[in-house]
């Protein structure tokens, strides 16, 4: 069924079919963008729908606001984090040990070389070495994280570097 209106935003003629009412593409999206009061370069926002703070996207509350609150992942279990898949238990654990270092007093350098640019943060004692019992507080723990840079954090995973060695280098 075609039928002659005409077009929403131009006021031209334009050939509507199944009732839309624009002559192009681009006049749908100029009338749609000026009606929204939208910038098609600009991110939508998203906001808790609590307290109004800007969260991601899928989200319908903040951390704050959201049932159940926080999470308290100092004590979580390594069991505890079983529902995640492999990659983001790792994930996870890696970036609550980066937290933990960041806001501790202890030196973002490499331990060994100095080197300031980057750091990693290194488990002294392996993930996989503690039960599953044990919280994220015990394995992120100051005394079981380093600071290496990336060279010397493969050395030190591969053993080229020993715990002796890097325990003499953390002392002096």
């Amino acid at each position: 069924m075609l039928s002659t209106l005409l077009c929403k935003n131009c006021k031209q003629k334009s050939i509507s079919r199944h009732g839309i009412r624009f002559c192009s593409i681009s006049c749908a999206a100029t009338f749609n963008n000026k009606r929204r009061n939208w910038n098609p370069n600009q991110k939508p926002q998203y906001l808790c729908k609590k307290c109004k703070k800007k969260i991601r996207a899928g989200s319908k509350h903040c951390a704050y606001c959201r049932p159940g609150g926080l999470v308290d992942w100092s004590q979580r279990t390594l069991d505890g984090l079983s529902h995640l898949t492999a990659f983001n238990k790792g994930r996870a654990i890696r970036d609550h040990s980066n937290n933990v270092y960041k806001r501790s007093n202890k030196p973002k350098v490499c331990v060994w070389c100095g080197y300031n640019k980057h750091y990693d943060v290194c488990h002294i004692k392996p993930i996989n070495q503690f039960s599953g019992s044990t919280p994220l507080s015990v394995v992120n723990s100051l005394n079981n994280l380093v600071a290496l840079c990336k060279n010397h954090h493969w050395e030190f995973d591969h053993g080229l570097i020993t715990k002796k060695k890097l325990k003499i280098e953390l002392l002096s």
